[in-house]
């Protein structure tokens, strides 16, 4: 049978196309992800970070993007899988992604080869979810080697999913000299860790301004690997969770004691869960998005913009947002506190123990201490997110609710003896 000239042609056609949509030097849209560790929305300045700052003149900025915890590998895990901590129950150093789809699992099979750089050994858990991944057994790195081994390994590298970790501005804060060139005498707390029985010489305040210290310096690290980018990529920047300086006092969390709050992981405030988001992509036009986001927003988002079809997940497409909450929670090892949090009310309900922030502080400083866990107390709070204070309202009923429809299980974690250790190195024991 004879095959009509027409027919051939157009066979032709679609073998030609078929051959240009394959080809290997066709440029797909890279994705590289930065997760700035530590980082509260209210430190991204131009003049603390010059290079996120233009970044983000070049990006879609979310204004209301929280973390779902302030603690940086179950944060990690909800923003690498768009589930909340409460369901993927991942919480210490050495959990791994058994059991989830993260981002790479989907990513993968569409050809992308992956890898992650990261600045501390915090994040070990992850090594098996890339291609490559350039991690530490120990202690943590600075901003400019980590930048270095990842501007490395994406010489002449095509179709790439990049993750970049940067752990500078985590406790203890020790910028270079270069960078330790804040003096905040008249603007900042001068409390001293002494109000918190906390065996430190220098005030919060020094704290504050090492710092933003570390931010500065991370940031020109930053600046150097945005440099070596092209506009066919994906590129996204957010911080895992933010900082307390004093901001508050643990009382106004429930606890009993009334010192100030330092560090992270205690509360639920904003200034551990506000923190900064941004997303570049080709085609999307920089704007502000005043609207309620939450960092387990970012998976489902970045699936979206390249049209690949989406597993289940807690998290939404930020432009197709139909929750106007969030819901964040702290490590169920100890304490445990969850919230939900709209424009105008957080409402929290918590089981604490005390905060032993000496023995925290302690263990970020590598001594040997003994830590113990005392009896939990119930508390439940609401707080008026305006003013960031205490509220009373009728609507706390209705969060309360909402809470109760989404958090259905309090997790508990059994803790191995080696990520017992590495928690202790850094503080979150």
């Amino acid at each position: 049978m004879k095959v009509p000239f027409i027919l051939i042609g157009i066979l032709a056609v679609i073998v030609l196309v078929m051959s240009i949509t394959n080809s290997p030097g066709e440029k797909y849209p890279n994705i590289v992800i930065i997760t700035i560790d530590t980082v509260r929305y209210d430190h991204i300045s131009p003049e603390l970070s010059p290079n996120i700052d233009k970044f983000s003149k070049e990006s879609v900025v979310f204004t209301n993007a929280f973390s779902q915890i302030p603690h940086t590998p179950p944060s990690h895990w909800s923003i690498f899988t768009g589930i909340y901590p409460v369901n993927h129950n991942k919480f210490i150093p050495l959990d791994n992604g058994t059991g989830l789809t993260t981002i790479t699992d989907i990513l993968k099979p569409k050809g992308y080869v992956t890898a992650g750089f990261v600045s501390s050994q915090i994040l070990r858990g992850f090594k098996d979810e890339f291609d490559h991944f350039d991690g530490l057994e120990t202690s943590r790195r600075r901003a400019e080697e980590t930048t270095s081994r990842a501007l490395k390994w994406l010489e002449d590298r095509e179709k790439f999913f990049l993750w970049v970790h940067y752990y500078d501005p985590h406790t203890p804060y020790n910028p270079p000299e270069e960078y330790d060139i804040y003096n905040y005498t008249d603007v900042y707390t001068e409390a001293k860790y002494s109000e918190l029985g906390v065996s430190k010489t220098q005030t919060i305040r020094e704290d504050l301004e090492k710092y933003d210290g570390e931010i500065l310096y991370m940031d020109r690290q930053i600046g150097r690997l945005l440099e070596r980018l092209d506009n066919n990529t994906i590129i996204i920047i957010v911080s895992d969770h933010g900082e307390c300086f004093a901001d508050h006092r643990f009382s106004e969390f429930g606890y009993e004691e009334d010192e100030h709050c330092v560090f992270h992981g205690k509360t639920l405030f904003d200034e551990e869960t506000h923190v900064p988001m941004m997303i570049k992509a080709p085609g999307i036009e920089p704007k502000k998005v005043d609207i309620i986001v939450e960092t387990v927003d970012l998976m489902p988002t970045v699936l979206d913009i390249l049209s690949i079809e989406q597993p289940e997940m807690d998290g939404e497409v930020v432009w197709e947002k139909k929750k106007d909450f969030t819901i964040s929670n702290t490590n169920p090892r100890d304490s445990f506190a969850v919230s939900i949090r709209n424009d105008e009310l957080k409402f929290v309900t918590a089981w604490l123990s005390d905060t032993n922030l000496e023995e925290s502080i302690a263990e970020q400083e590598g001594k040997e201490v003994t830590f113990t866990k005392n009896n939990l107390t119930k508390k439940i709070m609401l707080f008026d997110v305006k003013r960031n204070e205490t509220a009373s309202s009728a609507s706390a009923a209705k969060l309360r609710k909402m809470l109760e429809e989404i958090i259905t299980n309090i997790p508990t974690v059994t803790i191995d003896k080696t990520s017992e250790e590495i928690l202790r190195s850094l503080g979150y024991i």
